[in-house]
């Protein structure tokens, strides 16, 4: 039997059976008996059993991790393994002595324990067993080897860790512990004398040294205070290898924990005390050192002056600018003078300017100057005192009161007069005086509050139409910085250079050139400017941001959609009692709507088409257009702009006869954008909508009467959309319809005519259906039947009707609808006719040519939304209402010609209300909310008289009337009264027009200058500077009186004297009126 290479057996004939003894390994591993079984030409034979007569060799324990240590180098961290109950760590130290920590863990705790002393620098975890060696405890560039330990297995080494080279990082200890209020690390010895030295002794953190270790000598500037020019720097010397870097820093060598600075004390000549400071190393301040003083004076013969003060404010130090600040609380604090002769009592009151003098003999004359911007603000002489001192008061609050007559007869007025410097400008103050000869003078420059240096709107916006890069793609010329309007006038705002945007979100950035000092507040106002004057306005404080002295105004809310409004930002500066200090001002306009043009020539001979813009930013506007002609359409192409605000289309072979003939494409000078369709017609006698409008193809197309007689029966041609395509109606989109033609003439009843056709069933329905559309009427809007035979009805759209002629005795509806809409009159309207005009939702627009008479009875609804309506002369019937929103209203008079009655209710919302004439005979209630009425003229008090409600709310009535005392009568509801226009107000003001029915007001705030009026009483009469009849007994000791009874009261930045209501017999009413410093009262 044999083996064959190939592992099977080789079998002779004739064999039957056959024996295979396999022998048995005999191993030092213990794995228990084992089993299996042989196998023989695929026969499976029966199982083995081997038993185990081994013995094993014993386990290794875990070994330790160690690392670098990652958070301190030149240190390492070894972690005992998993298992191990014993660690030894050996390593070298600084001397490069090994050194041996063992720690072992105790099995009923689980802490770990140190088995022996523990070197310096080394620490053990109690709950780990990790050691953690410090870079000064362990030698640098060396191994760290530690083995773990398990009971009953091999003690098992970690992989050794070589140390890093230690950190140049040494720092002044910085703690106190000997409690003497300075750190330990930076020592210095104190006190010196000048010419002597101070040792600064220095302690380290560690040895590792310092490459740039910060140094300073005390830097003091003020009087007492030790400076960098008191010491002899170039011969500082330091120990232990120390030296001192070229930047100013200092060269610590490894090994070194502590070292000395030694400073030389420079010794001079003058007198200054004793000085104190304190030495710096990095960074940590060492103790207070004292120089004594050792030198003596030499005196100085030359003669000298130096301002100390301004206005209660003391200089720091000699040669220091901007001390000063003129502010409300200490510019009137000194009484100059209280003078009274032949019954005039004169207090002058102002602030005090003062000084020292060296070598200047008393009683020498010190010219003192304050001026600005090279304008003198004061000039006055001081006189030098025996002690040397001087000093100077400057006015700038004069009272005078004058008593006149006597008894019954007399009485009494009070002028204020103020000279007060600017608190937004910087002055200089100087004092000269001649002394032996020689002037010598000292210049003071005081320090303006903060003031805007830099303010602009950022605009991020093109167009909100969905289709504005049809239009156009370079946005450079909407996008970006927007510069403020020079002045109100919106002619001139056409770019964003001039004060235009269209972003309704756009910022407000600002910059100012120094901060606010404590106290002083930051305000941002927002207002609307109606016919030239601050309307309504918002406090966007709160919306304000700032990143140091630059700050954004980022409004939470859109403004309303427009197709022009002024608006004023106004930063403030106020001050800790709610003065203003100082304020800057930015106008801009804004336009977010494509206002449709008017046509002031479109004649079908001559084919020239001439457009109008109306709204201010369609000047400078970019305007394509294309036409029907008898071939087809042609490709748009460019206007001829006429650098008027007029744009010439040349129509060469225009086909008038074509529906929607000419598209007009407008990108208005604020990135705004449009398309219209236009039909053009002579006279519009007919319907006029989505269903039914003119037949071009009939014979009285071109019809020239309303009367559809003659050859004319049955009127102007029309014909129904479903039964012509080529019928002129309104669609859905975007329609102008121009009536009138030149051609044809003379505008009139026969050109340019929009009236109901005189025949039975005769009706002029006008429905424009929804898009942004536009009717231009060039003349006469002729009687439109009743409310269902002839009405406009715009629908929904920003849509517009321009009116350029009369209207004649008839009954009008005009239905504007949802949208932003324009409502113009451009000529003049009857007083027999009658208007019902209403608009839904939306910012709206009435406008009637300021020059001519607005007449004619009158039912105006304005819907929800900051509606707008400027008129002329408004006469007759006036039932006008606006919805919610900031609303307008504009008029030049209103109700001069009777008869006029009406009530102009403006509603809830921040309303302005503005009347530059005589408003009489009509009600004018502006309704919840902070409303402002401007009023340039009386408010009938007669049988005639205009009533004027403010409302709830904080409401501003504001004076603009210069030529006669204006009463408040019929006046209810204003909180404040301002007179701050230019010219000179006077206004009459009673108790009893305060407590009339429906006035709930208590407190009442009068603003304006030194040349406006009050009237206390409006009869002119006085009782005393402090008392005033209003109402009472015809002797003065029966006098009711007004009497001021608080002083100095801060409201909204202005400062106010609080007068109240007594009558004679001691009864005070609960109502207040508040009124300026500065206003005269009679």
């Amino acid at each position: 039997m044999t083996l064959n290479a190939d592992g099977t057996l080789n079998v002779p004939a004739g064999v039957t059976e056959f024996t295979i003894t396999t022998p048995v390994k005999e191993d030092t591993t213990t794995e228990g008996e084992e089993k299996g079984k042989f196998t023989v030409g695929g026969i499976e034979g029966n199982e083995v059993t081997v038993n185990d007569t081994s013995m094993s060799a014993p386990e290794d324990a875990a070994a330790p991790d160690l690392i670098k240590d990652p958070n301190n180098q030149g240190g390492a961290i070894v972690t005992p393994g998993p298992n191990n109950d014993e660690m030894v760590v050996k390593f070298p130290n600084e001397e490069g002595v090994e050194q041996t920590v063992t720690v072992k863990k105790d099995p009923t705790t689980n802490e770990w324990t140190v088995d022996g002393p523990l070197p310096d620098g080394v620490t053990v975890d109690k709950d780990s067993g990790k050691v953690t060696i410090a870079p000064d405890a362990v030698q640098d560039g060396k191994d760290v080897n530690a083995t773990g330990k398990e009971t009953g297995k091999n003690d098992k080494a970690g992989e050794p860790v070589t140390t890093d080279t230690d950190a140049k990082n040494a720092q002044p200890i910085s703690d106190d512990k000997d409690g003497n209020g300075s750190p330990d690390g930076v020592v210095s010895t104190t006190p010196a004398d000048e010419g002597s030295e101070i040792v600064t002794t220095v302690k380290l953190t560690n040895n590792n040294g310092n490459e740039s270790l910060p140094f300073s000598l005390p830097n003091g500037t003020a009087a007492g205070e030790l400076g960098e020019a008191d010491f002899d720097k170039d011969n500082i010397t330091f120990s232990n290898g120390v030296t001192l870097n070229a930047d100013g820093t200092l060269n610590v060598p490894a090994g070194v924990t502590e070292f000395t600075i030694t400073t030389p004390v420079k010794e001079d000549t003058t007198t200054e005390g004793e000085e104190k400071g304190k030495f710096t190393v990095g960074g940590i301040e060492g103790n207070e050192v004292t120089v004594n003083d050792t030198s003596k004076d030499v005196e100085d013969p030359t003669p000298s002056i130096d301002i100390t003060s301004i206005a209660g404010q003391d200089q720091v130090a000699e040669g220091t600018d901007g001390y000063a600040q003129f502010l409300p609380s200490n510019i009137a604090t000194e009484e100059i003078s209280n003078t009274t002769e032949n019954g005039v009592t004169k207090v002058v009151n102002g602030f005090v300017v003062k000084g020292t003098s060296a070598n200047v003999p008393a009683d020498t004359e010190v010219d003192v100057t304050i001026t600005a911007n090279g304008e003198a603000y004061f000039t006055g002489k001081a006189t030098v005192g025996a002690d040397g001192t001087w000093e100077i008061k400057v006015p700038t609050k004069t009272v005078t009161t004058t008593v006149t007559g006597e008894g019954e007869e007399e009485t009494t007025e009070v002028a204020t007069e103020l000279n007060s410097p600017k608190f937004d400008t910087a002055y200089e103050v100087t004092a000269k005086a001649i002394a032996d000869g020689k002037e010598v003078t000292d210049t003071d420059t005081t320090e303006s509050v903060p003031v805007v240096t830099d303010i602009y709107l950022q605009d991020n916006l093109t167009d909100d139409a969905a289709n504005v890069t049809d239009f156009y793609t370079e946005t450079g010329k909407y996008v970006g910085r927007i510069d403020g309007m020079a002045d109100t006038d919106a002619t001139k705002a056409i770019s964003r250079e001039t004060g235009l945007t269209n972003d309704p979100n756009a910022e407000l950035h600002f910059t100012l050139d120094k901060a606010p000092k404590a106290g002083q507040v930051v305000k941002v106002l927002r207002y609307k400017i109606v016919d030239g004057s601050e309307g309504s306005f918002e406090d966007l404080t709160d919306q304000m941001t700032n990143n140091g002295l630059d700050y954004t105004v980022k409004p939470t809310t859109p403004q309303a959609e427009t197709t022009n409004a002024l608006y004023r930002y106004k930063v403030v500066i106020e001050s800790a009692e709610g003065v203003d200090l100082s304020e800057k001002v930015f106008n801009y306009r804004l336009d977010t709507i494509v206002e449709a043009m008017d046509v002031k020539e479109l004649n079908a001979d001559t084919n020239t088409m001439i457009l109008q813009a109306d709204g201010v930013s369609e000047i400078g506007a970019t305007i394509k257009y294309k036409y029907q002609t008898g071939t087809g359409e042609t490709d748009f192409r460019p206007v001829v702009d006429n650098g008027d605000g007029t744009y010439t289309l040349d129509l060469a072979n225009w086909d008038r006869k074509v529906a929607s003939s000419i598209t007009i494409q407008v990108i208005d000078a604020a990135g705004n954008v449009s398309e219209t369709k236009v039909n053009a017609v002579r006279n519009l006698f007919n319907d006029y909508t989505l269903e039914k409008g003119l037949d071009p193809n009939g014979n009285n197309f071109d019809d020239p009467l309303i009367t559809g007689l003659s050859a004319r029966v049955g009127g102007q041609s029309a014909s129904l959309v479903a039964d012509n395509s080529q019928t002129f109606a309104a669609t859905d989109g975007n329609d102008t319809l121009i009536i009138g033609l030149d051609n044809f003439g003379k505008m009139g009843v026969g050109n340019g005519s929009v009236g109901r056709g005189i025949y039975i069933g005769g009706t002029d329905r006008i429905e424009m259906g929804a898009g942004d559309d536009h009717i231009q009427v060039r003349g006469t809007v002729q009687s439109m039947g009743t409310a269902q035979e002839g009405y406009f009805d715009m629908g929904e759209g920003n849509d517009k009707i321009t009116f350029g002629d009369t209207f004649v005795v008839g009954t009008y509806t005009i239905r504007m609808g949802e949208g932003n809409n324009v409502l113009n009159f451009g000529g003049t309207t009857v007083q027999a006719a009658t208007f019902d005009i209403s608009y839904g939702d939306g910012n709206d627009v009435l406008r009637a040519d300021t020059s001519k008479d607005f007449a004619g009875t009158k039912t105006i609804s304005f819907g929800n939304g900051d509606n707008y309506m400027e008129v002329g002369a408004m006469h007759d019937k006036n039932e006008i209402t606006f919805g919610n929103g900031n609303d307008v209203f504009i008029a030049k008079s209103v109700g001069t010609k009777a008869p006029a009655s009406g009530v102009i209710d403006m509603g809830d919302g921040n309303d302005t209300f503005s009347v530059s004439g005589l408003f009489a005979r009509q009600e004018a209630k502006l309704g919840a909310g902070d409303d402002v009425a401007i009023m340039g003229d009386k408010i009938e008090t007669g049988a005639a008289y205009g009533r004027l409600d403010g409302g709830d709310g904080n409401d501003t009535l504001v004076l603009t009337k210069s030529d006669g005392k204006v009463s408040l009568q019929n006046v209810l509801n204003f909180e404040v009264i301002d007179l701050t226009d230019p010219a000179v107000q006077e206004i009459g003001i009673s108790n009893d027009y305060i407590t009339q029915a429906n006035d709930t007001t208590k407190a009442i705030y009068i603003k304006g200058g030194t040349n406006d009026k009050v009237d206390f009483g409006d009869n002119g009469k006085y009782i005393n500077g402090t008392r005033f009849k209003d109402g009472g007994g015809p002797l003065k000791k029966n006098w009711n009186f007004w009497e001021k009874t608080e002083s100095d009261v801060v409201h909204d930045g202005v400062t106010y004297d609080k007068y109240t209501y007594r009558t004679a017999e001691g009864a005070v009413n609960d109502e207040a009126i508040y009124i300026q410093q500065g206003i005269q009262i009679i």
